[in-house]
Order: C-alpha cells, then sequence, then structure tokens
C-alpha cells in the first residue's frame, strides 16, 4: 500500500491537478487530496488495518486543532 500527497496525473509536481479541478474540487479541496494505491497482494484486512489507522490519526487531529 502506498500513500501519496496529490492525484497521480500530478505526481512529481507543485501545480494543481487538471483532473481535481474538472471534477469540481476547489484550490483547497484538490491541495488536500491524498492518494492510496493498493498493492496487486493487498487484502481486505490490509484496507481495513489502513482505515483505522487513518481514522485514529485524523482524530488526533482533530483535538490538536
Amino acid at each position: 500500500m502506498a500513500v501519496s500527497a496529490g492525484a497521480a496525473c500530478s505526481s512529481g509536481t507543485v501545480r494543481r491537478s487538471a483532473v481535481l479541478e474538472a471534477m469540481g474540487f476547489d484550490k483547497h479541496q484538490s491541495g488536500a487530496a491524498v492518494r492510496v494505491s493498493l498493492g496487486w497482494n493487498s487484502t481486505t484486512d490490509d484496507t481495513d488495518a489502513f482505515v483505522k489507522n487513518w481514522n485514529r490519526l485524523a482524530a488526533q487531529r482533530a483535538v490538536a486543532a
């Protein structure tokens, strides 16, 4: 599993993704985009673990804000 900022079409650049713009996302939303890529052998358990940890981190950030 890999996690990266932005859309795949803007990988390696600092400019706004044309795809996210075309989908109607504003500058702030497209700048906050996160891409999660699964491997060929990723399992449901892997995905569940990612979501659980992502939610835990998001909750910690909300408390800190």
